[in-house]
């Protein structure tokens, strides 16, 4: 469960393990949170990144043209 303020600068988690819930709560100074538009579960990885003020809303890869060598 997350919550998002509505300026996103701010997030606060909520889960649970086998003791009890946990809640966190973090405010960027400087950026936003740009969360991403895809729903459904974010692992941990994305959650880490988010966290950390990364942009999960761009692209991350680009193609790259490769030629064959014999």
């Amino acid at each position: 469960m997350h919550y998002v303020t509505r300026f996103r600068d701010k997030v606060k988690l909520l889960w649970y393990d086998r003791n009890g819930f946990w809640l966190a709560y973090k405010r960027l100074e400087r950026a936003r949170f740009r969360w991403p538009a895809v729903g459904g579960a974010m692992g941990l990885t994305e959650l880490t990144l988010l966290l950390e003020g990364v942009d999960l809303t761009a692209p991350r890869f680009r193609r790259v043209s490769v030629e064959r060598v014999d």
